[in-house]
């Protein structure tokens, strides 16, 4: 049975730092009631550092909950990454026993890692819904999403190294099964010229009740995969939903930027066919044909 995952704060450095903000406020030549404590003589009152009450308690605001959440999500993936390696060392020293000399032991170790790493993996699964809650703040939202989508980053390649490794362990428990039947009807064949029957039986008797007790083994740890591949799949949706997500604001993005472009251009094209300049241009060039035209014409009558 898995132990309960407990989490501890320490903030004696928190404590420690207040202390001494708290005595570099205080005026030490302040001439004052000498009944008066020392942490009662405060500076003015600011709404972002701590407030002290009137026993000398320092009270602080605690970050929000889902940032504690998080905390702990990364804790237990700390946690959960030396459970995988202790688990897969478990796994490689039983897969090493030959001629069925894997103790009950063993399959209990890998039994309980395995059922605490499942554990694990869903008490994570469940901090990370409680972190992608909707939230009014724009800012808040994008940090609990950006925590979220960090946490499952880690867990993802996780979980699949771990069903991987159960697997693969399935797999060879299950070759090594049939092999042991089939020594087993060797061993038989060979001892009954040598032992006689009853020595047979007693041998046969034991193999049957080691392979019972890896088959119930076996389906614990398949039922274990089976959870894994749930949560493998929701995880593998949320994060296509979140792929299509960011699809779509790259297209918005590209369709604003193509449109600003084309708005660009137009005002452009605007600008140079209402261009003062070319009024201009026009007009000097109209009064310079006048002038010459003048100048024909008193040329002509004179």
């Amino acid at each position: 049975m898995s132990k309960a995952l407990i989490i501890h704060r320490n903030i004696t450095h928190i404590y420690n730092n207040l202390l001494l903000n708290e005595k570099q406020k205080v005026h030490r030549f302040d001439v004052g009631s000498p009944d008066s404590p020392l942490l009662r003589q405060q500076a003015p009152f600011d709404e972002n550092e701590p407030t002290t009450s009137n026993d000398g308690v320092v009270s602080i605001s605690l970050p929000p909950d889902w940032l504690e959440m998080a905390e702990e999500c990364n804790y237990m993936l700390l946690n959960v990454k030396s459970k995988v390696k202790e688990l897969e060392k478990a796994q490689n020293m039983n897969l090493l026993s030959v001629f069925g000399k894997r103790g009950k032991s063993s399959y209990d170790k890998i039994g309980a890692l395995s059922n605490e790493i499942s554990s694990i993996f869903k008490k994570i699964e469940r901090n990370m819904n409680m972190i992608d809650v909707d939230v009014e703040d724009y800012v808040e939202d994008n940090l609990r999403k950006n925590v979220k989508r960090k946490i499952a980053s880690e867990l993802i390649p996780l979980s699949s190294s771990f069903r991987k490794m159960q697997k693969n362990f399935y797999d060879s428990l299950q070759s090594d099964s049939q092999s042991s039947t089939s020594h087993v009807t060797v061993l038989a064949a060979a001892t009954t010229i040598a032992l006689g029957d009853d020595l047979v039986q007693d041998s046969v008797q034991i193999n049957h009740f080691s392979i019972a007790d890896r088959t119930r083994r076996l389906q614990q740890i398949s039922s274990t995969v089976q959870d894994l591949k749930e949560m493998y799949s929701q995880l593998s949706t949320m994060i296509v939903e979140q792929g299509s997500m960011l699809d779509q604001i790259d297209y918005n993005v590209q369709k604003f930027a193509d449109n600003s472009r084309n708005f660009a251009n137009e005002l452009k094209r605007r600008y140079d066919r209402g261009n003062p300049k070319r009024a201009l241009r026009t007009v000097r060039n109209l009064v310079c044909v006048i002038f010459v035209q003048l100048v024909l014409i008193i040329i002509k009558f004179a």
